[in-house]
């Protein structure tokens, strides 16, 4: 399958730049407003902004599409804009690497992370080397002049290591991050793996930082933040390459990132999960001439959708069934286009095709990085979420009220009508896209009725008073409590002290029992 793609007549040269773990907070695609302050710094992506139509993108590396039992990771969606290139869609090459390489095809990308070499080529910082390879790449070195060209540029600087050039260091330390809400909780409703995520600790001074390493949150981000620089400094280098050499007009240039990640929201500094700051990614396509300058498209948008799309774009047949949308009206039209199809995306872990569906028939656990695997839907404001493994109860929240998601909905009496809508508009979207694992479905978890907790205080325990055989008999029973009633836990009253009368507790006493009760209730209640 081969194309000369020619966007509006002209041939077509696609730049895709994806910056790994770039998560939506750093680049705001959520709102038509375009932050500018000293935490974000990102001034050459707001120059692509300015150029391009910018969005939010709904995808994750480990994502999947599958028809029929074949599976798709959906990093071929940058793979598969080759075809625009004039050459046959198949394979990966590198022509730094010693690989063998096609015409006017360059990948460069490196999987170890590491920041300041890429293994096997050049001392350097690894984002700048990656810039300078594609702006050489861009200039005519190493492929054909006459032809179109494609260049997939991943910059892995803001993954772990998340080790910034040494320019940028400490550029941001008199800069404050705010705590995202919810940081700490509660989250009444929620799923219960969140205790497991949560890595996130009150700190003294009103701040929080992260467990195990005591570093605070705001020098995480600080961080974060200086590490993007480079890439920032990077996408303003390859646009200015664009325009020196005459390509700027006939390169579609795109950008986004393998998946979101959370600093802080949900208590939370990891991936995968079914919310915002964990999945949305940054997505700004630019092309001045072809596609409209400086808007912005509310709609959300899936992987399967940015690969049907640029098929159709680059004026090709689908090769076989797909279950993407093409969204070519909202990069025409951002701001006016009608859009009323769903996103659907989903959390398979590192599992594809039958793995999937063995791991819903409970062949295989089912989880991964702490959380359960999922199928979700984003439409219109809201966005619903049930876990495959009947695990977890279902998730409803409404974007436009709780654009943080920290109110669950799932279970609101007033909510129950739309509620029934998404979840049928959910299992149709995963009937269009052929789920084979829809058949082993776990039934839903009565997540949609309220709970009452009981918390239990156990007996005084005085070593002048000793229990006899009928209270070790009441503590006992007690103790049995949480295996045989739900949403039941037990407040032990060990070290605890009386006020002179081996009865009662004294006032400290009370108070220590007090906290524990709290902290018994915010358990149970999934914070």
């Amino acid at each position: 399958m081969t194309s000369n793609a020619k966007f509006k007549g002209r041939p077509t040269n696609p730049l895709a730049i994806a910056g790994e773990l770039h998560a939506w907070l750093t680049e705001d695609c959520r709102s038509n407003d375009i932050l500018i302050d000293e935490m974000r710094s990102t001034s050459r992506f707001i120059d692509l902004s300015l150029t391009g139509v910018r969005g939010p993108l709904w995808w994750c590396f480990r994502d999947l599409v599958s028809t029929k039992g074949f599976s798709m990771n959906v990093r071929i969606v940058l793979v598969l804009l080759q075809v625009w290139s004039g050459v046959l869609v198949s394979g990966l090459a590198t022509a730094r690497d010693g690989l063998p390489s096609r015409p006017n095809i360059l990948f460069i990308y490196a999987d170890d992370h590491s920041p300041k070499t890429v293994s096997c080529y050049e001392d350097g910082y690894a984002t700048d080397n990656y810039t300078d390879w594609a702006c050489d790449y861009i200039r005519g070195e190493g492929r054909d002049p006459d032809q179109p060209w494609y260049l997939w540029l991943c910059y892995g600087a803001i993954h772990t290591p998340t080790t910034p050039a040494d320019r940028h260091q400490g550029l941001l330390k008199e800069q404050t991050a705010e705590l995202p809400p919810g940081i700490f909780g509660p989250r009444l409703g929620k799923p219960s793996y969140l205790q497991e995520t949560q890595v996130w600790e009150p700190a003294g001074d009103g701040g929080a930082v992260f467990r195990g390493t005591k570093r605070t949150h705001t020098a995480w981000m600080q961080q974060v933040h200086e590490c993007l620089m480079a890439v920032d400094e990077g996408v303003g280098r390859l646009l200015e390459t664009l325009r020196e050499t005459g390509q700027l007009e006939n390169t579609l240039v795109v950008y986004s990132s393998d998946q979101g990640y959370a600093n802080g929201e949900h208590g939370m500094r990891q991936k995968v999960a079914p919310y915002e700051a964990t999945y949305s990614s940054p997505f700004i396509v630019s092309m001045p001439g072809s596609l409209p300058a400086g808007k912005f498209c509310r709609h959300t948008v899936n992987a399967p959708d940015v690969i049907v799309t640029f098929f159709a774009l680059a004026g090709l047949e689908l090769p076989w069934k797909m279950h993407g949308r093409d969204f070519t009206p909202l990069l025409l039209d951002p701001e006016n286009a009608s859009w009323e199809r769903p996103t659907l995306y989903t959390h398979v872990g590192q599992d594809y095709g039958s793995n999937v569906t063995r791991a819903i028939a409970g062949e295989k656990e089912a989880v991964h990085a702490n959380v359960p695997y999922y199928a979700a839907l984003r439409h219109e404001d809201m966005k619903y979420v049930r876990y495959l493994t009947g695990s977890e109860g279902e998730e409803l929240y409404d974007l436009k009220i709780d654009p943080d998601e920290l109110t669950n909905l799932a279970r609101d009496p007033r909510y129950q009508d739309r509620l029934e809508k998404y979840r049928a508009l959910w299992m149709q979207e995963l009937q269009m896209a052929d789920a084979a694992y829809l058949e082993h479905l776990p039934p839903l978890l009565e997540s949609n009725k309220m709970h009452l907790f009981l918390l239990v205080g156990q007996l005084g325990q005085f070593a002048e008073r000793p229990w006899n055989e009928f209270k070790k008999e009441v503590d006992r029973a007690h103790r049995e409590l949480p295996q045989r009633v739900p949403h039941t836990a037990v407040v032990r009253s060990e070290s605890l002290q009386h006020q002179g009368d081996q009865v009662h507790f004294d006032a400290e006493s009370y108070r220590q029992l007090g906290r524990r009760y709290a902290h018994a209730y915010l358990k149970l209640v999934g914070r």
